[in-house]
């Protein structure tokens, strides 16, 4: 079903007339609420409550919280949320190559010399570590 232009104008004008929406009585989850109130918390913080002291005020408040879900609406609020496991990155050898590089304490030059023939020694071949030997084509099937 085609929309005739007109139409599209009507609402385009009907759209810009209309007021701002009032926010004030938009309905938060729990998390919503807590990620809004992050900076309140903090400087409860930093005034020295804890934690259960702050929840149990939030629960007074309305917005019902245990101690150990305030923590983590926290931690996801700030996007410091540790990732279950993590994956080897592929330039490993590198880094480890820059770790052992940089100046050590007296009496650690033969452990770093060991480390850099050790990271010689296991340095990928080609990009991705994969390392194969191209050979030619034979008449075998």
């Amino acid at each position: 079903m085609a929309i005739l232009m007109e139409t599209v104008e009507a609402l385009r004008a009907k759209m810009e007339a209309m007021p701002v929406a009032d926010t004030g009585k938009q309905e938060l989850s729990k998390q919503q609420a807590v990620s809004e109130l992050r900076e309140a918390i903090a400087l409860l913080q930093e005034r020295g409550y804890s934690l259960e002291a702050i929840a149990k005020t939030l629960s007074e408040g309305g917005v019902e919280l245990k101690t150990t879900t305030l923590k983590s609406y926290l931690q996801r609020s700030k996007g410091t949320k540790s990732p279950a496991k993590r994956k080897p990155k592929a330039d490993a050898p590198k880094a480890a190559e820059k770790a052992t590089s940089a100046p050590t304490k007296a009496g650690g030059g033969e452990a770093v010399e060991k480390a850099k023939k050790v990271i010689e020694t296991t340095k990928p071949t080609q990009a991705g570590g994969a390392s194969f030997q191209v050979k030619d084509d034979t008449q075998d099937i």
